[in-house]
């Protein structure tokens, strides 16, 4: 390595790829909910924000110095000299310093269209439906109108609600998300209601990452040099 750009790069798109990547591998876990998605996805897009400052950029800069084995206390001067001899008449730290914050800024808008407003709806919903059972309002509004539900049904269900959170105020305290509130719930005889309300929620699919792992699985039957499926 010879060339600081490509040792700045290096140095400053590990820590953000370690960032980004977290999020992808929650994103294909079996158990994740929309609930869990909408946390870290604030949280992912907290630490890239966190990144955009002029401390982070001089950071990353000294790291990949660093690698070039240039001596930090001189490091304006190695730039200069970088600049004359490969880059005339441009700036190298001016232009390491737009290429990195317009690369976050790039990341961040693409994880919030990936989530868009529509999406949101859904998260509301999830965190409107999980913590529901921790306070004293029963308020369900943007889960009603997610599943487009009745008004004769929604007072079942709120009926449901009441005396599902009275019965187990107990239970309620060691679940931690949407999915053991649903597994405390399926332990019932009754609350047919609540219970039709949670499967709709829990239906639906976080990412296509189950669709990808069986379309992988397919691959095994159905290989390159078999097209077909019939019996031969």
């Amino acid at each position: 390595i010879n060339d600081i750009q490509f040792a700045f790069k290096l140095c400053a798109y590990e820590n953000i790829f370690q960032v980004t990547n977290s999020l992808s591998k929650a994103l294909q876990e079996y158990q994740i909910d929309f609930s869990q998605v909408a946390n870290l996805v604030k949280s992912t897009i907290l630490q890239l924000e966190y990144f955009k400052d002029e401390i982070s950029f001089e950071k990353f800069l000294k790291e990949g110095a660093t690698l070039l084995s240039w001596d930090l206390d001189n490091l304006d001067l190695y730039l200069v000299e970088h600049n004359l001899g490969k880059r005339k008449n441009k700036d190298i730290k001016k232009k390491l310093e737009s290429e990195y914050f317009d690369i976050i800024n790039r990341i961040i808008e693409e994880i919030k269209y990936r989530f868009s407003e529509q999406q949101n709806l859904v998260y509301n919903a999830f965190n409107e439906l999980q913590n529901i059972f921790f306070s004293k309002e029963n308020n369900l509004e943007s889960t009603f109108d997610l599943f487009k539900i009745n008004l004769f049904d929604r007072k079942e269900i709120l009926g449901d609600l009441n005396h599902f959170k009275i019965m187990n105020k107990c239970d309620l305290k060691n679940c931690k998300n949407i999915t053991d509130i649903y597994n405390l719930l399926n332990q019932q005889t009754n609350f047919k209601s609540l219970k039709d309300l949670f499967k709709r929620a829990l239906a639906i699919p976080v990412t296509t990452a189950s669709a990808e792992r069986s379309f992988s699985c397919l691959k095994r039957l159905k290989t390159y040099l078999r097209n077909k499926t019939e019996q031969e």
